[in-house]
């Protein structure tokens, strides 16, 4: 189930702290969700770490952007169920069409 308009609106108020941060992205993208649950068996994963300069949300394509010189990362906000805030580190979670899943965690370095 898609988030609320309202719980999106927390998650685009935290974003901005991770301004002037050095950030550690990882993300697992898993073909397999039919248990409920995200199945790292059919999953890709990959990670990166860059230094935020900008955060800000995208009307094309209802994105929130994380921008940096060394890289950028995007996260669909019509595809987010669930994000998790706390000690330096967010967890989201997006679905995309009937068995797609991405999981990213983002911790300050």
């Amino acid at each position: 189930m898609k988030m609320s308009g309202e719980e999106l609106q927390k998650l685009l108020d935290l974003a901005p702290g991770f301004i002037g941060k050095q950030i550690t992205v990882v993300e697992s993208i898993s073909r397999g969700r039919n248990t409920g649950k995200h199945d790292r068996h059919f999953a890709t994963r990959s990670s990166f770490t860059f230094k935020v300069e900008s955060v800000f949300a995208a009307f094309s394509g209802a994105q929130l952007c994380f921008m940096g010189a060394a890289a950028q990362y995007g996260v669909s906000l019509d595809g987010v169920v669930s994000f998790k805030f706390g000690d330096g580190e967010l967890e989201i979670v997006e679905h995309f069409e009937q068995q797609t899943e991405r999981q990213t965690h983002i911790t300050v370095s």
